[in-house]
């Protein structure tokens, strides 16, 4: 017998399928087959398949839904002309399966019982109970009378838990005996005692409200104490004067913040910190009131630069027209030490200190400079220059340039 796991398909070889002259029948399918679940026949899954494999054996590949049920199946031919004998298979539970067949898990075989009681920690079963705790210890107890309910060990004799040389040991028959279990006489006293409090709200009041006042505690009830809080001069009722309500917040009012403590600074000795003026609108050299004015006369000036006609207004005019381009060139080839002439405009204005340079015709780039000269006040300049050759030259003044101007001397 084949062992399956429940709910799950699995795969077994059936057969052989012999006719009536017993030759193997090769031509069937899954629905020749019946499928029996503990007794109970039925056909098998729709899914289930069944293909013939050699000599009128199959390979029977039954779906989940034949392993639906624990216990015993059976698959046999379904047939009054062939025949092949049942094949047997357990369903188990797939915690046993895995135990068995794969082993991945254990079989369940806990105690739960000891001689038909439950082991559980309830009045009906102490005696299982104590059977776990007379053995599930380092050192097993001798009897089972031996052990406390209630505990996982045994506290049998006490004089092995106390310090033989302590002489104050309670003797047996004491009110409290220590040694033995407490016996009558203790228990009398005990249960006297707690009869005394008749319930809790004694303990708290004494009964009648008498309890002694410890030296340096407080006498006063809650509303006492509320009632000296809020007396009127107390430091708290000063505190609250000196706020309002605003809208459910308390703030403090307009006069406790403006009467600030004595001792401050005045207001000269704030003003001196700050470096402001000895007073208003008498600013010295040093104070912050001095700077301000100086940064705004500044400003005043700057502004009236701006102005049509200004400095920078004229400058920048000036600026915008910029041309750099040579206006007089005097060309003379009568001699080698001929000299140049011409006047630098910007605007039409001539400029002086314009810079005036020279290079060879075919130095392009100005790379080498052959000679150079600045303009005098009337934006006008003279330099010796060899003849009998072609320059290259340009003005460069304040960041601009002209353009390039060829000359044959």
């Amino acid at each position: 017998m084949i062992l399956v796991k429940i709910d799950t398909a699995f795969t077994v070889l059936i057969g052989p399928v012999l006719d009536a002259d017993g030759v193997a029948v090769t031509g069937l399918n899954a629905s020749a087959f019946k499928l029996t679940k503990n007794g109970s026949v039925g056909d098998p899954n729709g899914s289930t398949t069944a293909t013939h494999s050699h000599t009128g054996h199959y390979v029977y590949a039954a779906n989940a839904g034949d392993a639906s049920a624990l216990g015993v199946g059976q698959i046999s031919i379904n047939s009054t002309t062939n025949a092949m004998s049942p094949v047997s298979f357990m369903v188990l539970t797939e915690k046993n399966y895995n135990a068995l067949i794969l082993g991945t898990d254990n079989l369940e075989v806990d105690l739960i019982q000891i001689l038909g009681t439950a082991l559980t920690e309830t009045s009906s079963g102490y005696l299982a109970a104590a059977f776990k705790k007379l053995l599930d210890v380092a050192t097993p107890l001798l009897t089972v009378a031996a052990v406390m309910r209630g505990t996982d060990g045994a506290f049998t004799d006490p004089s092995s838990r106390i310090d033989a040389a302590i002489s104050s040991r309670a003797a047996p028959g004491a009110e409290m005996d220590l040694k033995d279990a407490p016996n009558a006489t203790a228990v009398t006293a005990i249960q006297s005692g707690l009869a005394t409090a008749t319930n809790v709200s004694d303990l708290q009041t004494h009964g009648d409200n008498t309890w002694a006042t410890a030296t340096g505690f407080s006498t006063h009830d809650a509303a006492a104490v509320v009632s000296a809080l809020e007396t009127n001069g107390s430091k708290l009722d000063h505190l609250w004067e000196m706020t309002e309500n605003d809208g459910g917040t308390r703030r403090l009012t307009t006069n406790s913040l403006e009467l600030a403590p004595s001792g401050g600074l005045t207001a000269q000795q704030t003003r001196d910190a700050m470096k402001l003026a000895p007073s208003a609108g008498d600013p010295v050299a040093g104070s912050i009131d001095k700077a301000l004015d100086n940064i705004e006369d500044d400003s005043n000036e700057l502004q009236t630069d701006w102005e049509d006609g200004g400095r920078l207004d004229t400058l920048l005019d000036a600026a915008s027209g910029v041309s750099g381009d040579v206006t007089t060139i005097t060309e003379n080839t009568l001699d080698v030490n001929s000299v140049a002439l011409g006047t630098i405009n910007i605007g039409g204005v001539p400029v002086s200190s314009a810079r005036v340079i020279f290079a060879a015709d075919a130095d392009t780039n100005f790379a080498s400079i052959l000679y150079q000269t600045l303009t005098d006040g009337d934006g006008g300049f003279s330099i010796s220059i060899p003849s009998g050759a072609t320059y290259r030259m340009k003005a460069i003044y304040s960041g601009y340039t002209s353009p390039v101007k060829r000359i044959t001397i």
